[in-house]
């Protein structure tokens, strides 16, 4: 088996995940600014949607890794 060719295509699946899981947090830090705007103050506002973010940044990166740590180890398929 290749290994160059399977180590550059898991890097290009790793890549698309961090893509995706940062466009998915870009959005719901978007959906928190719009949902909080009417009420809460601006810096209450910012607050809670960077907690949140930070919460997402978290969970997601443990799920990738998880999933990336599982994919190699053959648990997954």
């Amino acid at each position: 088996m290749d290994t160059g060719g399977l180590l550059a295509y898991a890097g290009l699946k790793t890549l698309i995940v961090v893509v995706e899981a940062a466009i998915l947090i870009i959005v719901f830090y978007a959906i928190n600014q719009a949902v909080l705007s009417d009420t809460e103050s601006r810096v209450d506002r910012n607050i809670i949607a960077g907690r949140t973010a930070r919460w997402h940044m978290i969970i997601t990166g443990c799920f990738i890794i998880i999933l990336m740590w599982g994919s190699f180890k053959g648990y997954l398929w």
